[in-house]
């Protein structure tokens, strides 16, 4: 059975500093488009996407209504490898999770951070469990009708950007 786990934080705290800029690939991007926004109470997958330079496959998973009592009134959001491939590795990716400001593209409201995992190969999480990074505290709930996030049509646009950084074998 395959595994994804997180690193131990301290690992995660001193990685962004130890690689080198010229060592970063592009960054990979995806905008999603959730139709039906005020209507959807469940956790909701995002299309797969890659990171140039991860040998993992990705997507975003938001929850509209939170993850737990704990983030009750706000969105949760976390991007995660769905599967990943080759031999047992570590790999750290940067990302930005934002939700797009119909009328003006640049304007959005977000938050980044970084993921560093180890994976043993196959597929990665299971039924309510959120093995990636991200935020269950994403943003607060009011704050996107309020800000007029929702566009005409009760649709929201999410959008994810993530940054491999490194990959190196796992033992």
């Amino acid at each position: 059975m395959s595994a994804i786990r997180k690193a131990p934080d301290a690992e995660l705290a001193s990685a962004a500093g130890q690689i080198p800029e010229e060592r970063q690939t592009p960054a990979a991007s995806l905008t999603w488009r959730i139709h039906g926004w005020s209507d959807q109470k469940e956790r909701l997958l995002s299309p797969t996407f890659q990171i140039p330079g991860s040998r993992c496959t990705w997507r975003l998973l938001v929850f509209p209504k939170g993850n737990g009592k704990k983030a009750k009134g706000h969105v949760s959001a976390y991007i995660y490898p769905c599967s990943c491939a080759g031999e047992p590795r570590k790999e750290t990716v940067s990302y930005r999770i934002e939700v797009v400001h119909p009328g003006n593209k640049d304007a959005s409201a977000g938050a980044e951070g970084m993921f560093k995992f180890i994976y043993s190969g196959g597929v990665a999480p299971t039924e309510g469990h959120v093995p990636g990074g991200g935020f269950q505290k994403f943003v607060n709930a009011l704050h996107l009708r309020n800000g007029k996030f929702v566009r005409k049509g009760n649709t929201l646009l999410v959008r994810v950007k993530g940054t491999f950084l490194s990959g190196e074998p796992a033992f």
